[in-house]
Parts: C-alpha cells; sequence; structure tokens
C-alpha cells in the first residue's frame, strides 16, 4: 500500500500521535516563471508494494512513467509502453497542472505542494491499476523429453517441408519490405506528434468546462493497430528471410550436385571414347562374325534343304519297291532335285499303277516261260507219218541235242526256275543275268522281261538318289 505520509502519521503506528487538523494552505495562481524541472526534493515517495508479489522490475517501470512532472517519460522508448500509459502520461500535466510559481518561497513552497499532491494521487491511481494489469503467473514449464539422437525423421521432415515450399516472391517481399517502412514512418510521426504534445504547455482549463484528453482514444487505437502490423510485418519478414537462407542453402547443394554431375559427365565422356576405340577393334570381328553367321545359315539351310530331300526320295524309293502307285512321290522328287530331274523321266509311264511286285512278275515269268518251251518242242507225228518220222520224234522228246559250249550247255528249265525264284526273292539284276542265259527265242518269248528291266531300273535309281542325298547330308559325295 502506497503511503505519503510519516510512518508517525499512520494510525497503525507504533509512536503514532493524534494532533490537529491542518488548515488549508492558500495558494496564489498568479502566473509566474516555473522551473522546467522540479527540485529534487519534491519528488514523490516511490509506492512500496506487497512483499509477495513476484512482478516488482515492471510496476516500478509504470511508477516511473506516472511521476508529477510527466516530463521524464518521454525519455522512455515509445515500443515498451502501452496505448493506456501514453494517454496516463498525455492526461498527467492536464489532470494537475503545475501551478506557475513565484519568486521565493512562496512560490517554492505551492509548487512543492502541488507536485506532492499531483504525485499522490497519481500514486493511488497506480496502486489500484497495476494489480488488474499485472501479469498472470506463467504454469510451470515442463521441459520436453529429448529426442533420440539416432531419430532424424524430424530433421528429415523438415528438409523434405522447405524443399517443396515454393521459391519467395521477390515482388511480395519488396512490397512487404515497403509496407513494413511505411508502417515505421507512420510511427515515427505519431511518435513525435506525442512528443510534441508532451512537451507543449497544458492550457489551463475553464472551471465549468471538463478536461478533454490530450490524446484522442481514435489515435491510441490507431498507434496499437499500427504497431500490431508491424510487429506482424516483422515476423513475416523474418520467416521470409529464413525461407531465402533455407533456398540459398538448397541452391548451393543444387550447385554441388551439379559441379559433381558435371565432373560424372566429362569422366563418362572419356569412357565412352576409350569404349569407342574397343567398338572399332571389335567391328573387323563382328563382321568376321556376321559372315560365319551368315555360312552358317546357309548351311543350314542347304541342311534343311537336304534332309526334306532325303525324306521325298525315300518316300519315292519305298513306293517303287512296293509296288503301289507313285505319281505324287515322282512330282515330290522332281521338284526336289530340280535340274537334274531328267533321270526321272522313264518313270513317268508306270507312276499311275507302279510297277508289279516280284510275286507277281515271279508268276508271269514262270508262265511265260512254260508257253515258249512249249512252243519250241517238237509237233507229236501224225498217224499218216512214216514209221521213220514217228521214230525220230519219240527220240527228240526223250534226247535233246545242245551244244557242247555256250548257253546251250546249260539247261534252259533250271535256268528258267533260277530266274523266277530271283525274281521272287527281289534280286531283280541277278534275275536278268540269269534271263540272258537262255536261249534266244525262248527270250524272245519272255514279254516280263522288259516289265522286270523297268522296275530294276527304277529301283535302281531311286536306290541311287537316297544314297546321294544321304552323302550330301553327310559331307560325303559318293
Amino acid at each position: 500500500m502506497v503511503r505519503d505520509d510519516p510512518a508517525s502519521d499512520h494510525p497503525k503506528a507504533e509512536d503514532f500521535v493524534s494532533r490537529p487538523a491542518r488548515t488549508p494552505p492558500t495558494l496564489d495562481l498568479k502566473a509566474e516563471a516555473v522551473a522546467d524541472t522540479p527540485p529534487a526534493d519534491a519528488a514523490p515517495a516511490a509506492p512500496e508494494t506487497s512483499a509477495s508479489s513476484g512482478d516488482a522490475a515492471p510496476f516500478e517501470t509504470d511508477t516511473a512513467v506516472a511521476s508529477p512532472s510527466g516530463l521524464e517519460a518521454a525519455e522512455a522508448p515509445f515500443e515498451t509502453k502501452s496505448a493506456e500509459q501514453v494517454a496516463e502520461e498525455a492526461l498527467a500535466p492536464a489532470a494537475a497542472p503545475v501551478p506557475p510559481a513565484r519568486s521565493g518561497a512562496g512560490a517554492f513552497v505551492a509548487a512543492l505542494l502541488a507536485g506532492a499532491v499531483a504525485g499522490g494521487g497519481v500514486a493511488g491511481g497506480l496502486w489500484y491499476a497495476l494489480p488488474e494489469k499485472a501479469p498472470a503467473a506463467l504454469p510451470p514449464t515442463v521441459s520436453a523429453p529429448a529426442p533420440s539422437p539416432m531419430d532424424v525423421s524430424p530433421l528429415q521432415s523438415r528438409i523434405a517441408a522447405l524443399e517443396a515450399r515454393p521459391a519467395a516472391d521477390p515482388k511480395a517481399l519488396a512490397a512487404l519490405s515497403e509496407r513494413l517502412e511505411r508502417s515505421e514512418a507512420a510511427l515515427k510521426s505519431l511518435e513525435a506528434t506525442v512528443a510534441g504534445l508532451k512537451a507543449a504547455p497544458a492550457p489551463v482549463p475553464a472551471p465549468a468546462a471538463p478536461t478533454a484528453p490530450a490524446v484522442p482514444p481514435g489515435l491510441v487505437k490507431t498507434v496499437d493497430e499500427l504497431k500490431a502490423a508491424s510487429e506482424a510485418a516483422r515476423a513475416t519478414l523474418a520467416a521470409a528471410t529464413r525461407e531465402i537462407e533455407a533456398l540459398r542453402t538448397a541452391q548451393a547443394g543444387l550447385q554441388t550436385a551439379a559441379a559433381t554431375a558435371a565432373s560424372g559427365a566429362q569422366q563418362a565422356g572419356a569412357q565412352v571414347l576409350a569404349l569407342g576405340a574397343r567398338i572399332d577393334a571389335v567391328g573387323p570381328r563382328l563382321d568376321a562374325l556376321k559372315t560365319q553367321i551368315e555360312d552358317a545359315a546357309a548351311t543350314a539351310t542347304a541342311f534343311n534343304r537336304a534332309a526334306a530331300g532325303l525324306v521325298v526320295l525315300a518316300t519315292f524309293r519305298d513306293a517303287v519297291v512296293s509296288g503301289r502307285p507313285f505319281a505324287a512321290e515322282l512330282a515330290a522328287a522332281r521338284t526336289t532335285l530340280g535340274a537334274g530331274a531328267g533321270q526321272l523321266a522313264p518313270f513317268s509311264a508306270a507312276a499311275a499303277e507302279g510297277f508289279a511286285p516280284p510275286a507277281k512278275l515271279a508268276a508271269r515269268l514262270a508262265q511265260e516261260g512254260a508257253t515258249a518251251f512249249g512252243a519250241l518242242a517238237p509237233a507229236p507225228a501224225t498217224p499218216s507219218a512214216s514209221l521213220l518220222d514217228r521214230l525220230m520224234a519219240s527220240a527228240e522228246s526223250l534226247v535233246k541235242v545242245r551244244p557242247a559250249a555256250g548257253p546251250g550247255a546249260i539247261d534252259a528249265e533250271a535256268l528258267l526256275k533260277a530266274a523266277v525264284a530271283q525274281v521272287k526273292a527281289g534280286q531283280l539284276e541277278e534275275a536278268l543275268r540269269t534271263l540272258r542265259q537262255l536261249p534266244e527265242g525262248v527270250l524272245a518269248r519272255l514279254s516280263v522281261v522288259r516289265d522286270i528291266e523297268a522296275r530294276a531300273q527304277a529301283v535302281r535309281v531311286a536306290g541311287t538318289l537316297y544314297q546321294q542325298q544321304l552323302a550330301a547330308i553327310s559331307g560325303k559325295v559318293p
């Protein structure tokens, strides 16, 4: 509690002595020269604060602002005062103006009393105002648990956010800086206005008219708004500055990465040149390999063609040997042989029906041979023939006269039987050699010999072509 009387005047003091009431002094309000600063002994006592209050420093600052003279408050920074403090400073001289002092002891006493009254009033107002404006006790600070030294996810998240954040607009920064400069200029102008209002002598108000405030409430509100806007602009500018620094750091990292990439590109270029020389050296080898591949492809094509021809000729040979029609096989063989298909021309006549099988040819040979031998036997003697003719005919039928050497020395019927057996076994070449030993008269009567020769020739040609194709595949020329 603030007390402006000595300790002996307090009712609860131990040495309190009742004394008669003071006679109010008479003040002479004649205009005289007033000193710029009050005497040192005219300063009021500082208000006392409760021992339990922990915010003594801010309250002492407010008390100093509300000094009786009201002039020392202008020396404090404008940013540390609220709008209400500015209003109180502006209203203090008007509410309790110091009367002009007269020359001599009377003026000094009057000024001292007026200062004491004004100081007591201001101190009392501050005593009631300060508890309302005292800041609330801060809650106990609880320290957050320290992050794990190995946990880098928050840092990675911030880096990712900085990289994803768009670049700051220089025009926006320039506009923000211009706005901040205008706000600071307006704030300085208001400070100069308030300082001028403080320095100006307060007019003596008329007794009947109420005292008007030195600073309009609208101006105080405007000052607060400008201060808030200035603080917001400064915070925005600080955030933009931090973003610019982060962008500069990212730009430096990108420049380092670009330099590293350029160095890598140079090394890669040298490696490409070395690789080009190696490729040039590999070129001839690739050409040789290409030639080998083409040769292998040609060989494979020829092999495939030879294999297909081998299958066709084998089918043609089987058709000829089996005795079935072979028109389709003959056409395929001609296509396979190409220019060499002329040797298949003699077989075109028999392609529709095929060559007779060996068993059928053997049966025909035996039948035609018997017929031939029967035709060459002597005719029997007629009843009208003489006895000598009949004896000669009987003798010729019993005894056969053959030459001593040559084909006639061999039994013709035995040769025919041997030929029939060879034909039946499929030994056509051997059968033909045997049949050529028969007498000309008998051989001329055997038409089956021509069929045997045709079949033997077809089998021989088909077998030869098959062997040649097989030799071509195996790489051997017969």
